[in-house]
């Protein structure tokens, strides 16, 4: 039996920005995970179970379309010319709440890649792991930044402008992260298009958006560095403000920051 595990991830500030080249930071939660096992049995061909989806695939590489869980698999063995191995089955399992931007798909696609990898005894490095993945995160967002497999191929907080730069930052500030689920479930694909509809329609008003997100971040980048917990909470707050601009809140969320800061929360 073969078992590898992914973390979720978060992001502090950018989100949604950042595919539009703002900067991003976003951290590893180590304490959510998907894991992908695999195992031998006497049954014919390659089967993925993934029981949290109510699904089972009988891998077909003749069958058109894939699901992006499938193809995480045919993608594996065309990228090293490896036969499908029959009488296998990969067990898929998470913790990390689908649909919720904690990155359930990228963790769940490169546990899958680290499981296969570790039962074929292939020497794949991280840099692999984030290409394969960031195919399979263009079926789930459509252009994703890539923020979601780097932090979470890497385990590490990283500071991100798609395409231009991703770099691990330093956090030296000491805090504690609650993370709340509100329990709605949201297409981040389908958002991520909504923006860009509605960046066509007013330009200016998501220029001065992003730009003012920009500012934040990269303050935010150097707080983390001290330990000013105040000031990082302000920077978060003021970045929640703007995605209230943008259009992407919603009165439950709203209603959870406003609670939690009513709370003594600091952002």
């Amino acid at each position: 039996m073969i078992l590898a595990k992914a973390v979720g991830k978060v992001i502090l500030s950018g989100e949604h920005a950042v595919v539009y080249g703002i900067p991003a930071i976003a951290l590893p939660i180590l304490g959510c995970q998907a894991t992908t096992k695999i195992v031998e049995n006497n049954q014919r061909g390659l089967i993925i179970k993934a029981p949290q989806l109510d699904k089972t695939y009988h891998l077909d590489e003749h069958k058109i379309p894939y699901s992006p869980i499938e193809l995480t698999v045919i993608n594996f063995f065309k990228k090293f010319n490896l036969p499908i191995k029959n009488n296998i089955s990969l067990e898929i399992s998470s913790d990390i709440p689908i649909s919720s931007g904690m990155g359930s798909g990228a963790s769940i696609s490169t546990s899958m890649i680290k499981a296969l990898a570790s039962f074929y005894n292939l020497n794949i490095s991280k840099e692999d792991i984030f290409e394969q993945v960031f195919e399979i995160e263009k079926i789930y967002h459509g252009n994703p930044s890539g923020i979601d497999p780097k932090v979470i191929v890497y385990e590490k907080p990283f500071y991100f402008i798609k395409n231009v730069k991703m770099e691990i930052i330093n956090i030296n500030a000491k805090f504690t992260i609650a993370i709340i689920d509100s329990g709605i479930r949201s297409s981040t694909k389908k958002v991520v298009e909504w923006v860009a509809e509605q960046k066509k329609l007013s330009p200016n008003k998501y220029d001065n958006i992003f730009q003012k997100i920009n500012n934040i971040t990269e303050k935010l980048k150097d707080e983390l560095n001290g330990n000013d917990i105040t000031k990082i909470g302000d920077l978060i707050k003021l970045n929640h403000y703007y995605l209230q601009e943008m259009g992407v809140s919603n009165y439950q969320l709203d209603r959870i920051v406003t609670v939690a800061n009513e709370s003594g929360a600091e952002g």
